[in-house]
């Protein structure tokens, strides 16, 4: 059996979580309601880029490796952004997307959730940006319960 992580690492785990909810809800309510979340790069690219690369570190840390595709290329599509780089950015968004679902699908502590990920997929065809907060949500909801479940069994050990 794996060593569970330090109280530390899942702090900071949670604190990355909770920023990545704030700022899902921050941004289209600060500046309006745009096409992806992509978009708001044009607001404030330095915040954009710093966000969703820090965003990156709370899965660079998480124990599955599952989970460091979704981080480089979170990274990446933060770093890159949809004006310059479209095919390295959209590039990266997908694999975000499609690699996070998988490694939600393979993860039987918190499971469910890469199922609901999945059933979400046709949204892109009607909006991209509901498709990213309801993508987004089910990513959060999955990190949120990952994490009270590691912090249980670490208070039960």
């Amino acid at each position: 059996m794996k060593s569970l992580p330090s109280y530390l690492t899942l702090v900071m785990r949670f604190i990355l979580t909770f920023i990545g909810l704030v700022s899902m809800i921050v941004y289209p309510f600060y500046f309006g309601w745009e096409g992806s979340y992509s978009t708001y790069y044009s607001y404030s690219p330095l915040l954009f880029t710093i966000l969703f690369s820090t965003l990156a570190i709370g899965l660079l840390i998480h124990s599955n490796k599952e989970w460091r595709i979704p981080a480089i290329s979170l990274i990446i599509l933060s770093v890159f952004n949809m004006y310059d780089y479209p095919v390295l950015h959209y590039s990266s968004a997908i694999v975000f997307f499609i690699m996070s679902t998988y490694a939600m699908w393979n993860d039987k502590r918190v499971s469910g959730f890469g199922k609901i990920s999945l059933i979400g997929y046709p949204i892109i065809f009607m909006s991209l940006m509901d498709f990213e907060v309801f993508q987004i949500t089910i990513l959060l909801l999955f990190h949120f319960i990952y994490i009270i479940k590691l912090f249980i069994l670490k208070i039960s050990k």
